[in-house]
């Protein structure tokens, strides 16, 4: 969300039953409460940084106010699935924007303890009686997802050449009885247990569907590649909804289309060694993790793939499971997969080697390669999986991860050359004025992105740290 949709969001509807406005973040408990009426209502986005009128103040946003926030999310219960905005102004505040994303299985939330709903545009804390309806009918146990039964499909919906590759690969790999080969695709799909009366589970639309997209829209996967280590301006970008393997193959295709292959001679040897910016097999593990233990009972959930210039992130509904922590990942742990019959057929197939080691299998690969290790996360209800360039050596990663979007656009700019600062204000979308330039030169030069060579004053040329001569990072 840029500005100018902001405005128009505010300026549409005012304080409603899905929007709300705060001045600054010291109304962040007031905030998260009718957050909380949202996520117990058809969800909804509060901006803070925002009078009651609908003017833009915005205010600065720091670590302190990231931590604050981050801590604030943590008091919900269920886990909320809640997305984060910083939108850029003028002035260099920032509006923060959080929206809500129910999920009717996890109804009611509450926020430190307590239930709130809303009412046109009033936030209040739910009754006794309607919460314990909602528990009640929460506590119900439910069907897994992946073994509902997929309405109005049969198996020509499926993929059977898919279907017979995955038997093929899991015959080879020694995981499957070689019996199973030239079986009919019913046999096969009968002791996949993706079957009930011969019509076909959610879990074999989500593993074999063919061209089916209406209702199984949590089946896709969305990818970019941003210029920069913020999002800002694309450098590819896609949008699939397929079967699991299929997102799997284009993922990867994605991943090798906007990523780097580095070569070096070493003495003695007549062949260059060529070394990817990724492992390819931390990125397989990772992908098949996503794919194996997303939460596909959110229908508007999906897969995000983005890569920036020094890191590449995979973004998934759902969190770890109860009793498995973040730190456990590091090392050997229990396995609890969320979607154990998708699971079984990605292990059937060879494409996991060992349950509950796919975590400590992307940490090695890429450690093994000298990389920086591997990062994992719990935010707004989703898992993320966060891999370092191994390519990449300008500045420290969580100086980037501070920088705004005019910084951003800055670095976009100069990219792999060196310029005098009337080249990049021509450059720069919208315009800045000189001085502006001139500050955040600065700015970026005394964080360690940004350095200059040459005399003084407009025929200094900038660069990036770790691009200077069109260098490869």
């Amino acid at each position: 969300m840029n500005l100018n949709e902001a405005k128009s969001k505010i300026s549409k509807s005012g304080e409603s039953k899905t929007v709300e406005l705060k001045k600054s973040t010291a109304s962040l408990k007031s905030a998260a409460q009718t957050l909380c009426a949202f996520l117990n209502g058809r969800g909804g986005t509060v901006f803070i940084g925002v009078s009651d009128s609908g003017k833009m103040i915005g205010q600065t946003i720091t670590n302190k106010t990231k931590i604050d926030i981050s801590n604030t999310l943590k008091k919900f219960e269920p886990t909320a699935n809640i997305d984060i905005e910083y939108i850029d102004m003028d002035d260099g505040h920032q509006i923060i924007a959080m929206t809500a994303h129910p999920d009717n299985l996890c109804v009611p939330y509450s926020f430190s303890g307590t239930p709130y709903e809303r009412e046109q545009a009033d936030t209040h804390i739910m009754n006794q009686s309607r919460y314990q309806q909602l528990i009640l009918s929460r506590n119900v146990t439910p069907v897994s997802w992946e073994l509902l039964m997929a309405e109005g499909l049969t198996i020509e919906d499926l993929d059977h050449e898919e279907i017979i590759n995955t038997v093929r690969d899991g015959v080879e790999e020694g995981h499957l009885r070689s019996p199973m080969q030239g079986k009919d695709i019913e046999y096969v799909l009968t002791k996949f247990n993706l079957l009930r009366d011969s019509k076909p589970k959610k879990a074999a639309i989500a593993l074999f569907g063919n061209n089916v997209v209406d209702g199984y829209i949590q089946c896709t996967i969305r990818m970019a590649r941003f210029k920069g280590v913020k999002k800002g301006a694309f450098v590819d970008k896609k949008q699939i909804t397929a079967n699991a393997f299929t997102i799997l193959r284009e993922a990867e295709n994605f991943i090798a289309r906007n990523t780097a292959v580095s070569a070096t001679v070493i003495d003695g040897q007549m062949q260059r060694v060529e070394k990817a910016e990724y492992p390819y097999k931390a990125i397989r593990e990772a992908l098949i993790n996503s794919l194996c233990h997303r939460d596909y009972a959110s229908p508007g959930g999906s897969i995000t793939l983005v890569i920036y210039d020094d890191r590449l992130e995979l973004i998934n509904t759902g969190l770890l499971p109860a009793g498995i922590t973040l730190d456990q990942l590091k090392g050997d742990h229990s396995s609890h997969p969320r979607n154990p019959y998708i699971t079984n057929v990605f292990n059937k197939r060879g494409f996991i080697e060992a349950m509950g080691m796919g975590t400590q299998a992307i940490i090695d690969a890429c450690l093994s390669e000298g990389m920086k290790t591997p990062e994992f996360l719990e935010q707004g209800g989703t898992f993320i999986v966060r891999l370092w360039s191994g390519h990449f050596h300008g500045a420290d990663a969580e100086i980037i991860s501070q920088l705004t979007d005019r910084q951003n656009a800055i670095i976009s700019v100069l990219g792999d050359s060196k310029l005098a600062p009337n080249e990049i204000l021509e450059k720069l979308e919208g315009g800045i004025p000189e001085r502006t330039l001139r500050r955040e030169l600065s700015a970026l030069r005394e964080k360690g992105v940004i350095d200059l060579e040459g005399a003084q004053g407009w025929k200094r040329r900038w660069f990036v740290i770790g691009k200077k001569d069109g260098q490869s990072m």
